[in-house]
């Protein structure tokens, strides 16, 4: 346990448990002891010293005043007199046994005066020596507020006049060097107990004649106690920080029957005798804290020979560590990791997942300085599902998939906090992922297959002095593959990619970290007989929780792909090209947990996602086919009563999404030329129409649905020497969404005259876009009743001139009807014209919006 250093604990243990252990009969249960932390009506939580003058009264060092009805006041601004002064160091020493003389040794000081004691002992310390008045007379003026200097002064001593050598140039302003009490001031300074005023300009004042007050006082006792530690025992260099006077860094020993929920800790009696209110209790990663601890304790009850109650709340890393003296670098200490595979993964043999939990009591339980180092390989065959548009893979072929994954991760933390303040952190973590992908691909595929790998749990710490900072990592890995093609192909490829995530702070400025990552160790090769792509990736996701809050979210994709084509000039052997590029992509979050290190915010949430190309190739231009050993997929049969066997590869049939109510097309594009004809060997699709093009396009599926359906097609190549091949695939509808054109300022006039041959109607309108999307508008329209017979126009407002219809922007049109004749029966007549926009941004071609309008002659 990290131990206070002053002896005031022992007298508060005695007296709050001793009584309770020795006067009470063993055979009589004693009642719980509630020990409540200690407030003052007049100093908020809010007040800029509230830690301090809370510990003050935890401490014993001030009572403050009683106000009556329960109520207790500090009078945190009024100055303090020299006599209770005396009190304050008296109490901090611990109240130490001291009998005062019967002879005063300050003449305005009697003998049984308020603070007399406490008085004497200051002075019997050497702590002060009063005034010399003359005559062998001194005076300690104990009603006189202390000043500021005189303060340093009284510290230093106390502190038994430290080594010190007092610098050449102040850092105070209004305290010149060699002036009086100037190594003291300076010693404060150096020490951390005083920042003084900052001024502006980088100029701090020290105000070494004003009073100091009750408050500021609090704070200049809490820092002295603060206890200063080693920032890195392994490090002198390192330096030291100032570990605040409240903390009790719990040991495992301690926790091992503990119970730890979001706001208690129960512990045996005999493993709580020294927290008391308003401590700061902090665990590392152990066995009754996995997540680890950092919180304040807001009441304590005991139960004498039985266990002790902790009710806490949460607290944050600078109310631990007041102090780093600069900014500090740490790097994470590995506790544990494990990693639980996925049934068809195989764990390497030096990273297998451990069966029951380790002791984590001791940091360093592994010699690697990677916070966690773990390696796995799968192997996974998937055929494709013939006709099946949801199925992972569509068509008559198969692949095999096999990755070999190591992931690897080191983490670093800086932290600079100025008392309380915190100034500076960043925790980045950096994940280094190789991974070694094979894809074995035969026959026609297309789509996509995603393989759980597992999960990866790691428990490591930031060790800042003798303060953990508790951290968890949960990770999940998945294997992705995606092809599109109709190929013999073997694809692999292996890389070693490593990059940076997390947050950083800095003054109030918040920011993630996101770097660059860096790649090694590129290798690939390829075999192939035919054409595919494939696109090969790993997904690393994970959260990293400080002592179980969720602070960060990132995820790393190591991602390779190819696109490997077989060409063949004529009389020459086949070739091929694989224009190739590795890359990552990347993704980082931070939630509002993250005020576990002292800024809090709020629900203050961001994702920021990139992909970097790391590396672009073509490392087989030109290079002979090599034949790849067959795999023997088991295809799903197409069709036994034609032949499959064509001299050409094939077709390929993509699967195309349409939107409901408009028009999309399929191509099926044929490489190897030599297609007669496509004809329908099932029932067409609604609305479809099926036309032969040339022979490298052999037909065109054009399809208008008019619901959300999805239809399965088949059709027959014929090839030019006969032999027929039947192919299958989908076509899928989606949901027309709200339309993005809105009509407005429609108006109908009739026209009697006969300047076009016979009376007519104008209709004008306006169409505007309501919802963002990339729409133009056509410039002339359809009549729904009767296309053929009207004529409609588009009159202008495209106010940019970019012929595209903007937000906001109204585009007006005019229509005439033209065959209103005399002898028509009937005054009015209700008409529809069909107004149409190109949509780029969604699965269909178009939004349509519909004009109704009433013509009246």
């Amino acid at each position: 346990m990290f131990r206070r250093g002053v002896a005031w604990l022992v007298a508060v243990v005695l007296v709050v448990v001793a009584p309770g252990l020795l006067v009470l009969p063993a055979a009589v249960a004693a009642d719980p002891v509630v020990e409540n932390v200690v407030t003052f009506s007049d100093v908020p939580e809010s007040s800029q010293f509230a830690t301090e003058i809370s510990w003050l009264a935890a401490s014993g060092i001030s009572t403050g005043w009683d106000a009556g009805g329960g109520v207790r006041q500090y009078r945190p601004l009024e100055s303090i007199a020299r006599d209770a002064m005396a009190a304050f160091l008296y109490r901090h020493a611990g109240s130490p046994a001291f009998t005062a003389p019967a002879v005063s040794p300050f003449t305005d000081v009697p003998a049984g005066a308020s603070f007399y004691k406490e008085i004497t002992w200051l002075a019997s310390e050497g702590i002060s020596t009063g005034w010399d008045v003359g005559a062998g007379k001194r005076e300690y003026r104990p009603l006189s507020p202390i000043a500021r200097d005189a303060m340093a002064a009284f510290l230093y001593r106390y502190a038994d006049k430290p080594v010190f050598t007092a610098p050449p140039v102040s850092p105070f302003v209004d305290v010149p060097a060699g002036g009086g009490f100037y190594a003291e001031i300076t010693w404060l300074s150096a020490s951390g107990i005083s920042t003084g005023w900052d001024v502006g300009n980088g100029v701090r004042e020290y105000r070494p004649l004003n009073g100091i007050a009750r408050d500021a006082m609090a704070a200049f006792l809490y820092r002295y106690a603060g206890q200063k530690a080693p920032a890195d025992p392994g490090n002198p260099a390192a330096g030291t920080v100032t570990v605040a006077p409240d903390v009790e860094v719990l040991e495992p020993s301690q926790l091992e029957t503990a119970l730890v929920t979001a706001d208690t800790v129960v512990l045996p009696s005999d493993q709580a005798l020294e927290i008391k209110p308003n401590d700061v209790l902090v665990s590392g990663v152990t066995t009754g804290t996995p997540d680890g601890l950092l919180v304040r304790v807001v009441q304590v009850v005991r139960d004498p020979g039985g266990n002790t109650l902790v009710k806490t709340k949460p607290a944050t890393l600078p109310e631990a560590v007041v102090s780093t003296g600069g900014l500090l670098e740490v790097s994470g200490t590995p506790v544990r990791s494990e990693f639980i595979p996925e049934p068809d993964v195989v764990v390497e043999p030096d990273a297998a997942p451990t069966a029951t939990k380790p002791d984590m009591a001791q940091p360093f339980a592994e010699a690697s300085a990677d916070v966690f180092n773990k390696s796995m390989t799968f192997k996974k065959t998937v055929k494709g599902e013939f006709g099946k548009p949801d199925a992972p893979l569509t068509g008559n072929g198969s692949v095999t998939l096999k990755s070999s994954v190591t992931a690897k991760a080191t983490a670093k933390m800086t932290l600079d906090v100025g008392f309380l303040q915190l100034k500076e952190a960043s925790v980045v973590v950096t994940p280094s992922v190789k991974a070694e992908h094979s894809v074995t691909a035969e026959g026609s595929l297309k789509g996509q297959v995603t393989s759980k790998l597992g999960e990866l749990n790691a428990w490591f710490t930031f060790w800042v002095g003798p303060v953990p900072v508790a951290v968890t990592a949960d990770a999940e890995m998945n294997a992705n593959f995606a092809l599109d093609g109709d190929a013999q192909v073997v694809f692999s490829s292996s890389q070693t990619v490593s990059s940076g995530h997390g947050f950083k702070y800095k003054n109030g400025s918040f920011n993630l970290v996101n770097d660059k990552p860096s790649t090694a160790g590129i290798q690939n090769q390829y075999k192939a007989s035919a054409s595919l792509t494939v696109r090969a990736s790993l997904d690393f996701d994970a959260t990293i929780k400080l002592y179980g809050v969720a602070g960060i979210t990132f995820g790393m994709g190591p991602y390779a792909t190819t696109t490997i084509t077989v060409t063949a000039a004529s009389g020459q052997q086949l070739s091929w090209t694989c224009p190739l590029e590795l890359g990552v992509e990347g993704r980082l979050g931070v939630t509002a947990g993250i005020e576990i290190m002292g800024f809090d915010l709020g629900e203050w949430e961001a994702t920021v996602t990139k992909s970097w190309p790391l590396f672009t190739a073509n490392p087989c231009q030109g290079t002979t086919v090599i034949q790849p050993p067959p795999t023997n997929p088991t295809p799903t049969p197409t069709n036994t009563s034609t032949p499959t066997n064509p001299p050409g590869p094939g077709i390929t049939l993509p699967q195309v999404p349409v939107r409901v109510g408009q028009s999309g097309q399929a191509v099926l594009v044929e490489d190897g030329g030599d297609v007669g004809s496509v004809q329908w060997i099932s029932s067409p699709l609604p609305n479809t129409v099926l036309s032969a093009g040339q022979p490298t396009i052999p037909a065109t599926l054009t399809w208008s649905p008019k619901t959300v359906e999805t239809v399965q097609f088949s059709i027959r190549v014929t090839y030019n020497d006969g032999s027929t091949k039947d192919m299958s695939g989908s076509m899928r509808a989606y949901a027309v969404p709200a339309p993005s054109l809105a009509v407005g300022n429609l108006q109908s006039t009739y026209v009697a005259t006969s300047d076009r041959g016979t009376p007519y109607s104008v209709v004008t309108f306006e169409i505007t876009k309501t919802t963002a999307s990339n729409t133009t508008p056509l410039k002339t329209l359809t009549d729904k009743e009767d296309p053929a017979s009207d004529y409609y126009a588009y009159t202008g407002g495209d106010t940019n001139a970019n012929d595209v219809l903007d937000i906001g922007e109204k585009w007006q049109y005019r229509a005439f009807y033209l065959d209103w004749r005399p002898s028509e029966p009937g005054n009015s007549r209700t008409r529809t014209l069909l107004v149409r926009a190109n949509d780029t941004t969604g699965a269909g071609s178009w939004i349509d919006a519909e004009v109704a309008y009433t013509m009246t002659r």
